[in-house]
């Protein structure tokens, strides 16, 4: 489970939420926390419906010599184009290219609220 998505709702378990037993439809800044988590888990060209879809992590961040401005705006348009983020408050990046794992934490505001998450990659 994404760490974003637990921070944001408190839940363990996947992107279900469940009030008395029953499956309920998250809204507000949840919501919006489980679009980010879902957008900076899916690798670009991983969606066989549009393969423009996704963060470019295997060709442009978890690279050796990377460059980190080119990687940082590549996770930042996605948060930025997320639906319902109206502002990026803060965010930072640190990827290991030997391991190839990318951790992003950031806070953002949306129109519900604030969301603050971290997600390793």
């Amino acid at each position: 489970m994404s760490d974003l998505l637990q921070e944001t709702t408190g839940l363990t378990k996947g992107d279900l939420k469940f009030t008395n037993n029953a499956l309920t439809i998250v809204d507000g800044p949840v919501e919006t926390g489980q679009r980010i988590s879902q957008r900076l888990n899916t690798g670009l060209g991983e969606w066989f419906l549009d393969l423009t879809v996704g963060v470019p992590y295997f060709e442009r961040i978890l690279q050796k010599n990377v460059n980190p401005r080119t990687a940082e705006d590549a996770v930042k348009r996605e948060i930025i184009l997320t639906t319902g983020v109206t502002r990026l408050e803060s965010f930072s990046l640190l990827v290991d290219p030997q391991l190839r794992k990318a951790k992003i934490d950031f806070h953002a505001k949306s129109r519900e609220g604030e969301i603050s998450g971290s997600e390793i990659i």
